[in-house]
Protein backbone atom coordinates (compact mmCIF):
# COMPACT_ATOMS: atom_id res chain seq x y z
CA UNK A 1 0.00 0.00 0.00
CA UNK A 2 2.90 2.35 0.72
CA UNK A 3 3.94 2.61 -2.92
CA UNK A 4 0.35 2.65 -4.12
CA UNK A 5 -0.63 5.62 -1.95
CA UNK A 6 2.50 7.73 -1.96
CA UNK A 7 4.37 7.17 -5.20
CA UNK A 8 4.52 10.21 -7.44
CA UNK A 9 3.00 12.66 -4.96
CA UNK A 10 -0.49 12.10 -6.35
CA UNK A 11 -3.74 11.17 -4.71
CA UNK A 12 -4.83 7.53 -4.86
CA UNK A 13 -7.25 8.55 -7.63
CA UNK A 14 -4.78 10.82 -9.42
CA UNK A 15 -5.18 14.60 -9.61
CA UNK A 16 -3.72 17.15 -7.22
CA UNK A 17 -0.01 16.89 -6.48
CA UNK A 18 0.95 16.93 -2.84
CA UNK A 19 3.61 19.36 -1.64
CA UNK A 20 6.73 17.53 -0.47
CA UNK A 21 6.09 18.26 3.22
CA UNK A 22 2.56 16.82 3.04
CA UNK A 23 3.68 13.83 0.98
CA UNK A 24 6.42 13.02 3.48
CA UNK A 25 3.98 13.09 6.40
CA UNK A 26 1.56 10.80 4.57
CA UNK A 27 4.41 8.48 3.55
CA UNK A 28 5.49 8.12 7.18
CA UNK A 29 1.95 7.44 8.38
CA UNK A 30 1.40 4.76 5.74
CA UNK A 31 4.64 3.03 6.68
CA UNK A 32 3.84 2.99 10.38
CA UNK A 33 0.26 1.80 9.88
CA UNK A 34 1.15 -1.01 7.47
CA UNK A 35 3.86 -2.24 9.82
CA UNK A 36 1.35 -2.41 12.68
CA UNK A 37 -1.77 -3.88 11.02
CA UNK A 38 -2.42 -5.90 7.85
CA UNK A 39 -3.37 -3.59 4.97
CA UNK A 40 -2.22 -3.54 1.37
CA UNK A 41 -4.87 -1.14 0.01
CA UNK A 42 -6.92 1.66 1.49
CA UNK A 43 -9.72 3.35 -0.41
CA UNK A 44 -11.92 6.30 0.56
CA UNK A 45 -15.63 6.28 -0.27
CA UNK A 46 -18.23 8.99 0.24
CA UNK A 47 -21.83 8.75 1.45
CA UNK A 48 -24.20 11.71 1.14
CA UNK A 49 -26.01 13.52 3.93
CA UNK A 50 -29.18 15.24 2.79
CA UNK A 51 -31.74 17.79 3.88
CA UNK A 52 -34.80 15.79 2.84
CA UNK A 53 -37.16 18.68 3.66
CA UNK A 54 -35.45 21.33 1.56
CA UNK A 55 -34.29 18.71 -0.95
CA UNK A 56 -30.55 19.22 -1.25
CA UNK A 57 -27.31 17.46 -0.39
CA UNK A 58 -25.56 19.07 2.58
CA UNK A 59 -22.45 16.93 2.95
CA UNK A 60 -20.47 13.83 2.10
CA UNK A 61 -19.02 11.57 4.78
CA UNK A 62 -15.59 10.10 3.97
CA UNK A 63 -15.32 6.45 4.99
CA UNK A 64 -12.08 4.46 4.97
CA UNK A 65 -12.15 1.04 3.31
CA UNK A 66 -9.05 -1.08 4.07
CA UNK A 67 -8.27 -4.32 2.25
CA UNK A 68 -5.89 -7.21 2.85
CA UNK A 69 -4.60 -9.22 -0.12
CA UNK A 70 -7.25 -7.58 -2.26
CA UNK A 71 -10.13 -8.53 0.05
CA UNK A 72 -12.05 -5.76 1.86
CA UNK A 73 -12.05 -6.09 5.64
CA UNK A 74 -14.55 -4.77 8.19
CA UNK A 75 -13.49 -1.14 8.67
CA UNK A 76 -14.72 -0.79 12.27
CA UNK A 77 -12.73 -3.81 13.44
CA UNK A 78 -9.68 -2.74 11.41
CA UNK A 79 -9.65 0.79 12.84
CA UNK A 80 -10.05 -0.53 16.37
CA UNK A 81 -7.08 -2.86 15.90
CA UNK A 82 -5.09 -0.04 14.32
CA UNK A 83 -5.97 2.28 17.21
CA UNK A 84 -4.77 -0.33 19.71
CA UNK A 85 -1.51 -1.01 17.84
CA UNK A 86 -0.44 2.31 16.37
CA UNK A 87 -2.39 4.97 18.25
CA UNK A 88 -3.67 7.86 16.18
CA UNK A 89 -1.67 7.04 13.01
CA UNK A 90 -4.48 5.21 11.18
CA UNK A 91 -6.92 8.04 11.92
CA UNK A 92 -4.41 10.63 10.71
CA UNK A 93 -3.73 8.64 7.55
CA UNK A 94 -7.46 8.37 6.86
CA UNK A 95 -7.97 12.11 7.44
CA UNK A 96 -5.16 13.00 5.03
CA UNK A 97 -6.39 10.60 2.35
CA UNK A 98 -10.00 11.81 2.69
CA UNK A 99 -9.03 15.48 2.39
CA UNK A 100 -6.65 14.72 -0.48
CA UNK A 101 -9.35 12.85 -2.39
CA UNK A 102 -11.68 15.77 -1.68
CA UNK A 103 -9.17 18.20 -3.19
CA UNK A 104 -8.51 15.96 -6.17
CA UNK A 105 -12.04 14.99 -7.11
CA UNK A 106 -14.66 17.40 -5.79
CA UNK A 107 -16.06 19.61 -8.56
CA UNK A 108 -16.19 23.27 -7.54
CA UNK A 109 -19.91 23.22 -8.40
CA UNK A 110 -20.68 20.96 -5.40
CA UNK A 111 -21.13 23.27 -2.36
CA UNK A 112 -21.18 20.64 0.41
CA UNK A 113 -19.16 19.84 3.53
CA UNK A 114 -16.71 17.01 4.09
CA UNK A 115 -17.44 14.85 7.15
CA UNK A 116 -14.42 12.98 8.57
CA UNK A 117 -14.39 10.50 11.47
CA UNK A 118 -11.81 10.61 14.27
CA UNK A 119 -11.59 8.89 17.65
CA UNK A 120 -11.61 10.85 20.93
CA UNK A 121 -8.02 9.72 21.51
CA UNK A 122 -6.92 11.16 18.16
CA UNK A 123 -8.59 14.53 18.60
CA UNK A 124 -6.62 15.00 21.83
CA UNK A 125 -3.27 14.59 20.07
CA UNK A 126 -1.13 17.54 18.97
CA UNK A 127 -0.36 15.50 15.84
CA UNK A 128 -4.03 15.69 14.85
CA UNK A 129 -4.04 19.48 14.81
CA UNK A 130 -0.68 19.56 13.04
CA UNK A 131 -2.06 17.22 10.36
CA UNK A 132 -5.30 19.18 10.03
CA UNK A 133 -3.43 22.49 9.76
CA UNK A 134 -1.20 20.95 7.09
CA UNK A 135 -4.16 19.84 4.97
CA UNK A 136 -6.04 23.12 5.48
CA UNK A 137 -2.98 24.98 4.20
CA UNK A 138 -3.52 23.43 0.76
CA UNK A 139 -5.43 25.41 -1.84
CA UNK A 140 -9.01 24.27 -2.38
CA UNK A 141 -10.17 23.36 1.12
CA UNK A 142 -11.20 25.61 3.99
CA UNK A 143 -11.97 24.98 7.65
CA UNK A 144 -15.62 25.90 7.13
CA UNK A 145 -16.00 22.96 4.70
CA UNK A 146 -14.83 20.37 7.22
CA UNK A 147 -16.88 18.57 9.86
CA UNK A 148 -15.00 16.41 12.36
CA UNK A 149 -17.16 13.54 13.60
CA UNK A 150 -16.19 12.40 17.08
CA UNK A 151 -16.57 8.63 17.38
CA UNK A 152 -17.55 6.82 20.57
CA UNK A 153 -14.53 4.46 20.54
CA UNK A 154 -12.40 4.34 22.56
CA UNK A 155 -14.32 5.89 25.45
CA UNK A 156 -12.65 8.87 27.07
CA UNK A 157 -13.58 11.32 29.80
CA UNK A 158 -15.52 14.29 28.44
CA UNK A 159 -13.29 16.87 30.13
CA UNK A 160 -10.32 15.52 28.13
CA UNK A 161 -11.91 16.28 24.75
CA UNK A 162 -13.62 19.58 25.56
CA UNK A 163 -10.52 21.70 24.94
CA UNK A 164 -9.68 20.15 21.55
CA UNK A 165 -13.31 20.30 20.40
CA UNK A 166 -13.56 23.98 21.33
CA UNK A 167 -10.30 24.61 19.48
CA UNK A 168 -11.79 23.03 16.35
CA UNK A 169 -14.82 25.30 16.56
CA UNK A 170 -12.59 28.38 17.02
CA UNK A 171 -10.74 27.31 13.87
CA UNK A 172 -14.05 27.35 11.98
CA UNK A 173 -14.24 23.55 11.77
CA UNK A 174 -17.61 22.10 12.70
CA UNK A 175 -17.93 19.32 15.26
CA UNK A 176 -20.39 16.41 15.16
CA UNK A 177 -21.07 13.75 17.78
CA UNK A 178 -21.31 10.52 15.80
CA UNK A 179 -23.37 7.36 16.38
CA UNK A 180 -25.23 8.70 19.41
CA UNK A 181 -27.27 5.79 20.74
CA UNK A 182 -27.74 7.06 24.28
CA UNK A 183 -29.62 10.30 24.84
CA UNK A 184 -27.50 10.95 27.92
CA UNK A 185 -24.40 11.44 25.75
CA UNK A 186 -25.66 14.78 24.44
CA UNK A 187 -26.81 15.84 27.90
CA UNK A 188 -23.33 15.15 29.29
CA UNK A 189 -21.66 17.47 26.76
CA UNK A 190 -24.30 20.15 27.25
CA UNK A 191 -23.86 19.92 31.02
CA UNK A 192 -20.19 20.86 30.49
CA UNK A 193 -21.19 23.86 28.41
CA UNK A 194 -20.17 22.34 25.08
CA UNK A 195 -22.60 22.31 22.18
CA UNK A 196 -21.58 20.43 19.04
CA UNK A 197 -22.71 21.76 15.70
CA UNK A 198 -24.32 18.44 14.79
CA UNK A 199 -25.61 15.35 16.59
CA UNK A 200 -25.87 12.16 14.52
CA UNK A 201 -28.41 9.70 15.90
CA UNK A 202 -27.28 6.10 15.48
CA UNK A 203 -29.11 3.83 13.04
CA UNK A 204 -30.06 1.46 15.87
CA UNK A 205 -32.28 4.22 17.28
CA UNK A 206 -33.72 5.22 13.90
CA UNK A 207 -34.86 1.64 13.33
CA UNK A 208 -36.76 1.69 16.64
CA UNK A 209 -38.69 4.92 16.08
CA UNK A 210 -41.98 3.01 16.03
CA UNK A 211 -41.45 2.06 19.68
CA UNK A 212 -43.33 4.72 21.73
CA UNK A 213 -40.76 4.73 24.55
CA UNK A 214 -37.90 5.27 22.07
CA UNK A 215 -39.72 8.15 20.38
CA UNK A 216 -40.59 9.77 23.71
CA UNK A 217 -37.00 9.60 25.00
CA UNK A 218 -35.52 11.05 21.85
CA UNK A 219 -38.13 13.73 21.23
CA UNK A 220 -36.84 15.49 24.34
CA UNK A 221 -33.26 15.36 23.07
CA UNK A 222 -34.27 16.49 19.59
CA UNK A 223 -36.09 19.46 21.10
CA UNK A 224 -33.10 20.24 23.34
CA UNK A 225 -30.76 20.18 20.33
CA UNK A 226 -33.06 22.47 18.41
CA UNK A 227 -33.24 24.90 21.34
CA UNK A 228 -29.43 24.87 21.59
CA UNK A 229 -28.98 25.49 17.86
CA UNK A 230 -27.59 21.98 17.27
CA UNK A 231 -28.57 20.23 14.04
CA UNK A 232 -29.74 16.61 14.18
CA UNK A 233 -28.90 13.99 11.55
CA UNK A 234 -30.61 10.58 11.52
CA UNK A 235 -28.27 7.82 10.33
CA UNK A 236 -29.18 4.48 8.78
CA UNK A 237 -32.15 5.74 6.76
CA UNK A 238 -32.91 2.91 4.36
CA UNK A 239 -36.63 3.08 3.57
CA UNK A 240 -39.32 5.59 2.73
CA UNK A 241 -41.00 4.74 6.04
CA UNK A 242 -37.85 5.92 7.84
CA UNK A 243 -38.04 9.26 6.01
CA UNK A 244 -41.73 9.72 6.82
CA UNK A 245 -41.07 8.96 10.49
CA UNK A 246 -38.35 11.62 10.52
CA UNK A 247 -40.83 14.14 9.14
CA UNK A 248 -43.16 13.33 12.04
CA UNK A 249 -40.28 14.04 14.44
CA UNK A 250 -39.38 17.26 12.57
CA UNK A 251 -35.88 15.96 11.75
CA UNK A 252 -34.71 17.49 8.48
CA UNK A 253 -31.31 15.86 7.94
CA UNK A 254 -30.61 12.21 7.21
CA UNK A 255 -28.04 9.77 5.87
CA UNK A 256 -28.30 6.19 4.68
CA UNK A 257 -28.66 3.82 1.76
CA UNK A 258 -32.05 5.28 0.87
CA UNK A 259 -30.16 8.31 -0.45
CA UNK A 260 -27.11 6.46 -1.72
CA UNK A 261 -24.47 3.89 -0.88
CA UNK A 262 -20.88 4.99 -0.20
CA UNK A 263 -19.08 5.51 -3.52
CA UNK A 264 -15.46 6.38 -4.38
CA UNK A 265 -16.54 8.98 -6.95
CA UNK A 266 -17.60 12.21 -5.22
CA UNK A 267 -19.58 13.56 -8.16
CA UNK A 268 -21.40 10.26 -8.65
CA UNK A 269 -22.28 10.01 -4.92
CA UNK A 270 -23.60 13.58 -4.91
CA UNK A 271 -25.64 13.18 -8.09
CA UNK A 272 -27.09 9.84 -6.96
CA UNK A 273 -28.42 11.54 -3.82
CA UNK A 274 -29.89 14.38 -5.89
CA UNK A 275 -31.74 11.82 -8.00
CA UNK A 276 -33.19 10.10 -4.94
CA UNK A 277 -34.20 13.45 -3.43
CA UNK A 278 -35.96 14.38 -6.67
CA UNK A 279 -37.66 10.98 -6.79
CA UNK A 280 -38.77 11.43 -3.17
CA UNK A 281 -40.12 14.92 -3.93
CA UNK A 282 -42.15 13.51 -6.83
CA UNK A 283 -43.59 10.85 -4.49
CA UNK A 284 -44.43 13.49 -1.89
CA UNK A 285 -46.24 15.66 -4.41
CA UNK A 286 -48.33 12.87 -5.93
CA UNK A 287 -48.93 10.64 -2.89
CA UNK A 288 -48.89 13.02 0.09
CA UNK A 289 -50.20 16.22 -1.49
CA UNK A 290 -52.36 14.26 -3.95
CA UNK A 291 -51.46 16.48 -6.89
CA UNK A 292 -52.44 15.08 -10.30
CA UNK A 293 -49.62 14.05 -12.63
CA UNK A 294 -50.73 16.83 -14.99
CA UNK A 295 -50.19 19.52 -12.37
CA UNK A 296 -47.49 21.97 -13.59
CA UNK A 297 -45.44 21.49 -10.41
CA UNK A 298 -45.46 17.71 -10.87
CA UNK A 299 -44.54 18.03 -14.54
CA UNK A 300 -41.65 20.33 -13.64
CA UNK A 301 -40.44 17.94 -10.94
CA UNK A 302 -40.63 15.01 -13.36
CA UNK A 303 -38.56 16.96 -15.88
CA UNK A 304 -35.97 17.73 -13.21
CA UNK A 305 -35.71 14.02 -12.39
CA UNK A 306 -35.25 13.19 -16.07
CA UNK A 307 -32.49 15.80 -16.36
CA UNK A 308 -30.68 14.40 -13.31
CA UNK A 309 -30.88 10.86 -14.68
CA UNK A 310 -29.43 12.01 -18.00
CA UNK A 311 -26.58 13.78 -16.16
CA UNK A 312 -25.89 10.59 -14.21
CA UNK A 313 -25.82 8.48 -17.37
CA UNK A 314 -23.42 10.99 -18.92
CA UNK A 315 -20.81 10.51 -16.16
CA UNK A 316 -17.58 8.84 -17.31
CA UNK A 317 -17.89 5.05 -17.25
CA UNK A 318 -21.62 5.17 -16.52
CA UNK A 319 -23.29 4.73 -19.90
CA UNK A 320 -24.44 1.19 -20.48
CA UNK A 321 -24.26 0.26 -16.80
CA UNK A 322 -27.30 -0.76 -14.79
CA UNK A 323 -27.45 0.45 -11.21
Amino acid sequence: MDKELCNGKKSPSGGVYLPTEVENVLHGLVQRVTRAVPCDAFDVVFQPLVDHCNRHVVGLEALGRPAVRGVPVAPDAWFREASDKCGADADLMAVMLAMHRWLSCKPSSIPVRLFVNVTPMTVCQDAFFETLDLMLSLDGVSASEVVIELLEYPPIAIHEVLGPLRTLQRMGVRVALDDISDAQAYRDFAAHGFYPDIVKIDKSIVRRWEDPSTRAAWQDIIQACRSDGVRVVAEGVETLDHVLQLLDLDIHLSQGYYWGEPLPDIQRAHLHAEIELSRYRLFYMTQQLRLPITDPAVVKQSQELDDLLLRYLALPGQRGRRE
